[in-house]
C-alpha cells in the first residue's frame, strides 16, 4: 500500500532521504483545464524533477498518460495480461480482458525488443535497466494518470503508460505506440547523463528542448527499425511553418510545409544558435515538427517507410548514435543538410489513415491537436522546478 502523502509532501520526504518511500499516484497536470476532452487526443510523459537529481543521489521523475476521452475510466486492471522481458528491460501488460491476452502478449514482446535493442546498440554503456507497465483501457475514455517514482542509484526507472485497445487492433499503430514508449524512456536516459534540456553548457531552453525532442524521435525509430524490421514516419505530425513566427525571415516564403528546403534550414540553425544563448526561436512544436519530418525525408530519400538493411537503414541508425548521447548535434546535422546543396526529396502524400493532417498555418499546435504547454510545463522531455 503506498503511502497517503500529498505530492508535496512526498517530495520534502524524498529529498530528505526518508525510508520506505517509493511513488505517489496524482492527477495529471496537463488537464486541469481539460482540453483534452472529447480531442481524441493520446499523450504520454515523462517529467523529471531537477533538485532531486543534485549530485548522485536519488532520482525523483513523473510517467503518465492523458487520453482526451468523453467516458470515465474504470479503476486500473491488476491482471497481468502478458509479460515479456531482455537486457534488462521487462515490460508488463494489464488487462481484465482474457481477449485481449494475445494482442497483449505481441505488444510486451515488441516494446521489449526495441527497447532493449536501443539501450544495447544505440546508446549503450547507460546504466538503462527498465522496468514498463502499460495498462489497456478501452477507447474513448478521458483518462489523466500520472504517478512520481524514485530511482536510487542501481534500480531500474519504472515507466507506466496508459494504451487503448483499439491501438492493438492495427500492426503499424502498434509499432508507432512502442516507439512512442521507447522515445519517453530516451528522455529519463538523456536527464540522468545530463544531456538535451539537462545540458549544463548555458544554452537556453528552449534549444534544449528542441534538441532533446529531435533526438528521441531519432531514437524510437532506430529501435523500432533495427528490432522489429522496419519503422515509418507515416503517423508524426505535418509540418507548416509560417515565417512571420520564426525571427527575421525576411525573403524567405511567407509559409512552407512539409520537408524544409536548404533556405529554411539555414534559417533554422541560425534561430537555434541564437536559441543556444538564450534568445526565442519562435513556437517550439511546429518548429520540432518540422525538424522531424525534414530529417526523415533526407535520410529516408522521400519515402515514409525505411527498412532494414537498406542504406537508409544505415544512415538512420549512424545519425542516431551520433545525436542520442549528445542531442546538441542536431543543430551541427541541420547545417551540414543546410549546406550540402540539395533540398529535402518530397515526401508522398500519407497512406490511408496513416496519421494527421499539418496542422493550419500559424497554430502552435503539434499535428496531434494539442496545445504547447507553457515553459515549465512542458511534455516529454519537461524539466519540473516545484512539486
Amino acid at each position: 500500500m503506498r503511502p497517503a502523502l500529498t505530492a508535496t509532501a512526498f517530495l520534502s520526504c524524498v529529498l530528505a532521504a526518508c525510508s520506505g518511500v517509493r511513488d505517489i499516484d496524482v492527477v495529471s497536470p496537463y488537464v486541469a483545464e481539460s482540453p483534452y476532452t472529447g480531442s481524441d487526443i493520446t499523450h504520454d510523459f515523462v517529467l523529471v524533477h531537477e533538485q532531486s537529481r543534485l549530485g548522485g543521489g536519488p532520482r525523483l521523475y513523473m510517467t503518465g498518460t492523458v487520453i482526451g476521452g468523453r467516458t470515465a475510466p474504470p479503476p486500473d486492471p491488476q491482471r497481468i495480461a502478458a509479460q515479456a522481458g531482455a537486457r534488462g528491460i521487462s515490460v508488463q501488460v494489464l488487462s481484465d480482458d482474457p481477449a485481449m491476452d494475445t494482442a497483449a502478449g505481441r505488444y510486451a514482446e515488441s516494446l521489449t525488443a526495441a527497447a532493449a535493442y536501443a539501450v544495447a546498440e544505440i546508446w549503450p554503456g547507460r546504466d538503462a535497466r527498465a522496468e514498463f507497465t502499460i495498462i489497456l483501457v478501452e477507447p474513448g475514455v478521458r483518462l489523466s494518470r500520472a504517478g512520481w517514482r524514485l530511482r536510487r542509484p542501481g534500480e531500474a526507472w519504472r515507466l507506466r503508460f496508459y494504451l487503448e485497445t483499439s491501438e492493438l487492433d492495427d500492426a503499424s499503430r502498434e509499432t508507432w505506440k512502442a516507439g512512442g514508449h521507447v522515445h519517453e524512456f530516451y528522455h529519463l536516459l538523456a536527464a540522468a547523463a545530463r544531456v538535451g534540456l539537462s545540458d549544463r553548457r548555458g544554452a537556453g531552453p528552449d534549444a534544449g528542448f528542441v534538441y532533446e525532442e529531435t533526438a528521441a524521435f531519432l531514437y524510437e525509430h532506430c529501435a523500432v527499425l533495427s528490432a522489429l524490421g522496419a519503422a515509418s514516419n507515416a503517423m508524426s505530425p505535418g509540418a507548416l511553418l509560417d515565417s512571420r513566427r520564426f525571427g527575421d525571415a525576411s525573403g524567405l516564403p511567407e509559409s512552407v510545409s512539409g520537408p524544409l528546403p536548404d533556405e529554411w534550414l539555414t534559417h533554422v540553425a541560425r534561430l537555434l544558435e541564437a536559441a543556444e544563448q538564450g534568445a526565442n526561436p519562435g513556437s517550439r512544436i511546429p518548429l520540432i515538427d518540422a525538424i522531424r519530418l525534414t530529417l526523415w525525408s533526407e535520410i529516408s530519400g522521400g519515402s515514409w517507410t525505411i527498412e532494414a538493411g537498406t542504406p537508409q537503414a544505415e544512415r538512420l541508425l549512424e545519425v542516431c548514435r551520433r545525436v542520442a548521447p549528445d542531442p546538441f548535434e542536431v543543430r551541427a546535422l541541420i547545417e551540414e543538410l543546410a549546406a550540402d546543396g540539395v533540398d529535402a526529396p518530397p515526401l508522398p502524400p500519407r497512406p490511408r489513415h496513416a496519421g494527421p493532417p499539418p496542422p493550419d498555418a500559424g497554430a502552435d499546435a503539434a499535428g496531434t491537436g494539442a496545445a504547447e504547454p507553457e515553459a515549465g510545463a512542458q511534455p516529454d522531455a519537461a524539466r519540473e522546478d516545484e512539486a
